[in-house]
């Protein structure tokens, strides 16, 4: 018996930065190693009682003044000492199975954090905090605590591949001896999980509910097609699946090699042997040819009946005096001396549409099992062979796994269908221990294939599921329904949205917890293409404009309020740009060519000064559904400095201030925009610096301009909304500024010259 693996505890280790996981202070080894003098400066008026975060930023501005470049500051964080035993315990805690979670939680500059992290290549392995506030333990498993491989990605069917991993049998019930835990809570499946925690669950009826289904009724269902629109028996697909042509018109079986009572015609056992490997193929030989002898006029189906009865003689007799089965029953093994047919069926792709025309996808399949293969074959989907993979216990799913990969990258599929029957077949056998380590096995396969995938930085879509429950208690399918997770991936990370819920296992018990609820097969390809396709229109901003001008986030009074990290006090969001502007502004990408920090740039603003973050993030509900997030973007006012680092000098005197939320569901940015005082002020705002910093915007909005990026914007239409946010005198506003209350909602025109 393996050992029990409870899958709900994992190790979260928190770091702090500085003089933790660097020997050092970050602040100081950037700043008094290259400009001693500004780090003097920048103490002394620390010992005044400046904040800290402004006193970096004023710092960064004066070191830009004595010609500093970023590139000097990044060597120098290139160089910072890392404290080797805590790198040694990083590699260790990341390697533990399933990895630990790795937090940073400091106050340090976050860039610094950024790049220093990035130079001893452990980046990927962290999640950097700058408030305890945001931390929540409860729920930091939940999108992507298997951060080195996945990460969500906004994609079109165009784009995103399908990668369907289907396990037969995959479902159970709870088992006295697991400590009432079903085997796939028992065993250790890290990568399904993994999958489970960055993606979409929920448990399938692959039929309808109460209904033991057959494999080849649930793959009907859970491919989209009716079985009782469509099923016509599965003979044909046996038959197909084992490359025996069929026409239309010819009526095949699926046929079993059984052990009959002569004496009594009673059948012992439907299947003589469940593993016939080595015997099957000589008792078929035998048996080829078999042709019955009557061929005496009669009705119809008098005439059917009266051929498969004389079949069914002829077998029989053919197999009573084989002498494989004299060997068996010397051995005291059961005879194979009957054949049992059944699940007559025919062709029928006359009647069902193909999954290309279905989906809209080209689909191949993996699937050594004769029936999955047919069924593959009878809807248009290129059944791929490969060397190794036998659908028993004897199948090499490291071959299925990697066959799967390459079919989704190079050979031009949209969509792979992997069927793994072994799971299935140790259900059937009453074999827990069996079922376990194929569960086990898979799981591996998983962590494998998950890993190409992102090393070849491939958006995929991966399902994952079973269909049909096979407990080992009963040996036979049973109606329990099955768990189902899917989960975007890319290798190419962009903040994680929509795609993602609570569930952070892989297994019956957990799955009934995620967002996608109870449904039954016939509705999974619909779900999953809403996945591959869900906010497709705002990864495509780039060449068409926006669903909408904005969706109003109100949530009753006023909710245009973006709060400062740490803080009770608020800034009011006043400036929407339209998700209707043209080019790429409304694309969440602000560097796409032609975007949103082209505009800015074009207007007079840029990124902070050398692109470098002092101070923590603001957070903003846009009502799209994500909840608060983190601000995508702060620009500065760079007072016409064609250099790029114009906004060092806002860093020094003060100036003018954005800060960007993006709304999803419109492709609209939110801006919080304000004026503020120099950093000897600590940045306040500036008096009516709300009003101020929105009517600055809109003013350089009206004359247009040239980003850096060489795109010429016109002039943008102005307009003011007056319902969004109520006029105020300061009152629980950041530093007790008040506000007038309009919102200026901005449409920018198409650039040219991008």
């Amino acid at each position: 018996m393996p050992a029990a693996v409870d899958k709900l505890p994992r190790v979260l280790a928190v770091f702090d930065f500085d003089w933790s996981l660097i020997n050092h202070d970050s602040d100081y080894w950037v700043v008094n190693g290259l400009a001693p003098e500004v780090w003097e400066e920048t103490h002394a008026l620390s010992q005044a009682g400046g904040q800290w975060t402004d006193l970096m930023d004023r710092a960064l501005g004066r070191m830009h003044q004595l010609g500093i470049t970023r590139e000097q500051i990044e060597q120098r964080l290139d160089d910072v000492p890392v404290h080797p035993g805590l790198l040694k315990t990083v590699e260790l805690l990341s390697s533990m199975t399933p990895p630990a979670d790795l937090f940073i939680l400091s106050d340090a500059n976050t860039a610094f954090i950024d790049r220093i992290l990035r130079s001893y290549k452990i980046r990927h392995l962290f999640r950097i905090h700058q408030d305890e506030g945001e931390v929540n333990v409860q729920r930091h498993h939940v999108c992507g605590r298997w951060s080195v491989f996945f990460a969500l990605l906004i994609c079109g069917m165009s784009t995103c591949k399908l990668l369907f991993f289907l396990v037969d049998g995959l479902g159970d019930v709870a088992i006295p001896e697991l400590d009432h835990k079903t085997p796939l809570q028992y065993a250790n499946t890290p990568h399904m999980d993994a999958l489970a925690a960055c993606g979409l669950s929920g448990l399938m009826d692959p039929v309808e509910p109460g209904l033991a289904c057959g494999s080849d009724t649930a793959h009907m269902s859970i491919l989209g097609y009716d079985p009782r629109k469509y099923y016509r028996g599965r003979g044909a697909f046996e038959s197909m699946g084992a490359g025996l042509p069929m026409i239309h018109g010819d009526i095949a079986f699926k046929s079993n090699f059984a052990t009959l009572d002569q004496g009594t015609n009673i059948v012992l056992r439907r299947r003589a042997s469940r593993h016939f490997e080595l015997e099957g193929p000589i008792l078929c030989q035998a048996l080829d040819k078999c042709l019955p002898s009557s061929n005496a006029p009669s009705p119809e189906a008098q005439r059917t009946c009266a051929v498969i009865n004389e079949l069914s003689r002829e077998i029989q007799r053919i197999l009573t005096n084989h002498p494989v089965n004299a060997e068996r029953k010397a051995a005291g093994k059961t005879v194979a001396n009957c054949v049992l047919l059944r699940g007559a069926g025919s062709r029928i792709e006359e009647q069902v549409p193909t999954i290309q025309e279905l989906h809209g996808l080209r689909a191949s399949m993996i699937a050594p099992t004769c029936i999955i293969a047919g069924l593959g074959m009878s809807i248009g989907m290129d059944v791929l062979t490969v060397p190794g993979a036998t659908g028993d216990y004897q199948t090499n799913l490291q071959a299925k796994g990697d066959a799967a990969v390459a079919a989704i990258t190079s050979s031009g599929y949209d969509f792979c269908f992997v069927h793994i029957k072994a799971v299935d077949d140790a259900g059937h056998d009453k074999d827990v221990h069996r079922k376990i380590h194929f569960l086990q096995e898979i799981d591996h396969v998983l962590g494998r294939v998950v890993k190409q995938l992102e090393q070849m930085q491939v958006p995929v879509v991966i399902t994952l599921t079973g269909d049909h429950s096979t407990p080992v208690l009963y040996g036979d399918h049973s109606y329990e329904p099955v768990p189902v997770t899917m989960a975007r991936l890319s290798a190419n990370p962009v903040e994680m949205s929509m795609t993602c819920d609570h569930v952070t296992c892989f297994d019956e018990i957990s799955a009934r917890q995620g967002a996608l609820g109870r449904f039954r097969g016939l509705e999974l390809m619909g779900v999953i293409k809403k996945v591959m396709t869900i906010k497709a229109a705002a990864n495509a901003a780039a060449i068409k404009r926006g669903s909408a001008a904005y969706y109003n986030p109100n949530t009753g009074a006023t909710n245009m309020k973006e709060y400062p990290l740490g803080t009770t006090n608020y800034e009011p969001v006043n400036v929407i740009i339209s998700g209707l502007s043209g080019g790429s502004v409304s694309n969440p990408d602000d560097s796409v060519k032609g975007g949103i920090l082209s505009w800015f740039q074009a207007i007079n603003f840029d990124h902070e000064c050398f692109n470098l973050h002092a101070g923590g993030y603001d957070g903003f509900d846009s009502g799209d559904g994500r909840g608060f997030q983190n601000q995508t973007f702060i620009y500065r006012e760079n007072y016409n400095d064609p250099s790029g680092v114009g906004s060092c000098t806002e860093s020094l005197i003060g100036g003018q201030h954005v800060r960007g939320f993006y709304q999803s569901t419109s492709g609209a940015w939110f801006i919080a925009a304000s004026q503020e005082e120099s950093a000897s002020q600590n940045h306040n705002i500036v008096p009516n610096g709300y009003d101020l910093g929105r009517n600055y915007v809109a003013n350089n909005a009206v004359k247009g301009g040239t980003g850096f990026d060489g795109c010429v914007f016109g002039p943008a239409t102005v307009e003011d909304i007056t319902n969004l946010v109520a006029p105020n005198d300061g009152s629980g506003y950041n530093h007790g500024i008040g506000t007038d209350g309009v919102v200026k909602l901005i449409t920018v025109p198409a650039p040219t010259g991008c």
